[in-house]
């Protein structure tokens, strides 16, 4: 005689095996707070099997057996939770479009291929968003042979991601007039136009079990890896064995795009940080593996020869020009040096850059972003403790500087103080609450109050 079923049944070291096995599987981090929502989620599934037995359920998962597989592909699917749109983080999807993309597209225009991946795609607007801007940067588009892969973990949410229809909630940071050039009405729905439907392949993917660069599934010589508001749901160890499976799986010369301070204080080597205004992007370097960076002299040549290389090859679209160097070199507004220290910074000259940020720190003592780049460029050559000290100084002159309460959380995790952490997660909130949701936020370029704040509420999660 079976016995009744009990939500009653799981004792707690029985949950926790439940929790380690999930967290072993998927890579995801479960906190404490979202337990209880785990424990619902199993026993919904006990319910619909009809096990009367818990451990019996622990088991099944626990083996490698058809059985086993289908059953985590239904609890995956509870225990994940998709959130996308079209062109997510303007400043992102404009840094793709004004450099990366063009700079792929420069290097690639010999073998006319590119192949591009959105790990953790979700319901897919992410790797339609980089199709349609293809489609607006390639005049001879079909004349590539260009890839682009979408994969997710959540099977039902790939299903939908293949329909291409989507409800206008999916468009509600993205231009007005992008429904009307890509878009059909049906019915109370959009349908993505069907060419650029197509330029987009979807298929499951486990980022944490699953090997990777692999022949078979494609997943293999890619010049662009978009893996955005992932990271932040996984536990470090998971996040450290996806980018060493990443960095294995990027062209030489390739990008890594990861949501905002997702890899922060992680080790990334040999993938180069690259600072921009709208977001930091890393890319593939394998020519001194046993370094995050390069010294000062060897950068400052490199980036030299970058630009030299640009202007032959006409790239001169996404370098700093020499003339606007030489325009800014004498210039005494902090405004504008703070300027030419971003173009240094995104070039990879942190020496010029931080001789800018000092110049225009000798004019105003006093402007917080400042000391606020100054600390992104300490953190990129491994200074944290000099890093944090900046980003104590730009709180100090500015106390309502959110992205400053962000980054010094994040040095708050690091020395296991997660209570200041999360205190001062919870002061960039109540910040960002003040501000309308459409704010730009200093000092990014089209990140709004509203986006960050969606944001640091799911770190928060």
């Amino acid at each position: 005689m079976t016995r009744p079923f009990c939500f009653e049944n799981m004792d707690e070291k029985l949950l926790q095996q439940f929790v380690e096995l999930i967290s072993k599987k998927t890579g995801l981090c479960i906190k404490s707070e979202d337990v209880g929502k785990v424990k619902r989620h199993i026993f919904s599934r006990l319910r619909f099997l009809k096990f009367a037995d818990t451990e019996d359920y622990y088991n099944l998962l626990k083996t490698d057996v058809i059985d086993s597989r289908r059953e985590w592909k239904k609890l995956v699917i509870l225990i994940t939770t998709g959130e996308s749109y079209f062109f997510r983080d303007k400043g992102q999807f404009a840094l793709l479009k004004d450099m990366i993309l063009p700079d792929l597209i420069e290097k690639r225009k010999r073998e006319r291929s590119l192949k591009i991946w959105s790990a953790g795609c979700s319901t897919g607007e992410e790797p339609y968003s980089v199709a349609i801007l293809l489609d607006e940067l390639l005049m001879d588009m079909k004349d590539w042979d260009i890839l682009i892969l979408g994969t997710d973990i959540n099977e039902e949410a790939l299903e939908k991601a293949k329909t291409g229809i989507y409800t206008d909630w999916s468009f509600r940071m993205a231009e007005p007039d992008l429904k009307m050039r890509y878009f059909k009405k049906q019915n109370d729905n959009l349908k993505l136009d069907e060419g650029i439907k197509n330029m987009v392949r979807f298929s499951c993917t486990n980022l944490t079990e699953d090997s990777f660069p692999n022949p078979a599934s494609g997943i293999q010589n890619m010049d662009l890896i978009l893996c955005r508001n992932v990271f932040i749901y996984f536990q470090k160890e998971a996040i450290a064995l996806v980018v060493k499976k990443f960095i294995d799986t990027l062209n030489e010369g390739g990008y890594l795009m990861t949501g905002h301070g997702e890899l922060h204080l992680h080790d990334y080597r040999p993938l180069q940080a690259r600072i921009f205004s709208e977001s930091v992007v890393y890319q593939k370097n394998s020519e001194h593996p046993n370094s995050e960076f390069r010294n000062a002299e060897l950068k400052e040549k490199t980036a030299e020869a970058r630009f030299e290389e640009a202007k032959t090859e006409g790239q001169s679209k996404i370098q700093i020009s020499e003339s606007k160097i030489e325009e800014n070199s004498a210039v005494r507004n902090p405004h504008s040096l703070l300027e030419l220290a971003q173009e240094y910074a995104d070039k990879g000259e942190y020496k010029k850059a931080v001789d800018s940020c000092k110049k225009a720190i000798a004019i105003n003592p006093e402007e917080p972003v400042s000391y606020f780049l100054l600390s992104q460029i300490a953190e990129i050559q491994g200074n944290d403790e000099e890093a944090e000290g900046l980003l104590k100084k730009t709180m100090y002159l500015k106390p309502d500087f959110v992205p400053a309460y962000l980054e010094i959380a994040s040095y708050y995790d690091k020395e296991g103080d997660a209570d200041r952490a999360k205190k001062m997660r919870l002061t960039a909130i109540e910040l960002l609450e003040r501000l309308k949701p459409y704010d730009l936020i200093e000092p990014y370029k089209d990140i709004t109050a509203g986006e960050l704040l969606e944001y640091v509420r799911k770190m928060m999660m």
